[in-house]
C-alpha cells in the first residue's frame, strides 16, 4: 500500500514538473510534417528513391512481383520502375509485353534492347533490380515476429530468426531444419506454456 503511494506521489510529481516546464515558456518544437508515402507508379521514377538490392546480374533469376528500375540512357519515356506480373511478364512502351521472369538482369537487359532497337537507334538499357518480392522465408511459432521476410541473399538460420526478432519470452529456445530445397526448410520455436 505504502508502495501504490510512493510510485502514485512519483508519477504526479513528474507529471507537474512536466506542466511547469510547459508553462515557464519553453516550447516545444512542432514536428515537421512527414512525407506522406507514394505508391508504386509504373512511370519513370529517380534511381536515387530507391537502391538496387546486392544481386548478381548474371546469375540472378528474375521472379514475380519483383520490382526492377529499367533505365534507357537519354530516353525518360521508356525509363520507368516496374512490377514482374504474377504471369512473369513486364510491359514497355512500344515493345510491348516482355518475358522476365527466370531471366537474369542481364538476360533481359538483352531482350530490352532488342526490342527497342526497331525503335531507337543503339539503345542502351540497362536492368537493376530493386526489390526482392519472388523470393520469402517464413517463420512461426514462439518468435516475437513470426511471418514473412524477404531472401535477399542467403541467410543462416540464426540470421532468420534474428530478423524475426528471436524467441518469446517462454519459447523453448530450441529449432529443427529441414535438408532440402530452401523453400520447405521448417524452423520451429515451441512455447512451454
Amino acid at each position: 500500500m505504502i508502495q501504490n503511494r510512493r510510485v502514485l506521489l512519483s508519477l504526479l510529481l513528474l507529471l507537474a514538473t512536466g506542466l511547469s516546464g510547459q508553462m515557464s515558456g519553453q516550447q516545444q518544437q512542432p514536428e515537421p510534417p512527414k512525407p506522406e508515402a507514394k505508391p508504386l507508379e509504373s512511370t519513370a521514377s529517380k534511381p536515387e528513391e530507391s537502391r538496387p538490392l546486392p544481386v548478381d546480374p548474371k546469375s540472378f533469376a528474375i521472379g514475380a512481383e519483383d520490382i526492377l528500375y529499367i533505365q534507357v540512357w537519354r530516353e525518360n519515356d521508356f525509363t520507368r520502375q516496374v512490377i514482374v506480373r504474377p504471369d512473369g511478364k513486364i510491359t514497355m512502351p512500344l515493345v510491348g509485353e516482355i518475358q522476365a521472369a527466370g531471366l537474369t538482369p542481364d538476360q533481359l537487359t538483352t531482350h530490352v534492347t532488342e526490342g527497342l532497337t526497331k525503335y531507337l537507334n543503339n539503345p542502351q538499357v540497362s536492368v537493376t533490380v530493386l526489390q526482392v518480392n519472388s523470393r520469402k522465408y517464413y517463420i512461426t511459432g514462439g518468435i516475437n515476429k513470426p511471418g514473412a521476410y524477404p531472401l535477399v541473399v542467403p541467410t543462416k538460420v540464426l540470421e532468420a530468426l534474428s530478423s524475426a526478432g528471436g524467441f518469446r519470452e517462454f519459447a523453448k529456445e530450441d529449432y529443427h531444419s529441414a535438408q532440402g530445397p530452401a523453400s520447405q526448410v521448417q524452423l520451429q520455436g515451441r512455447d512451454q506454456r
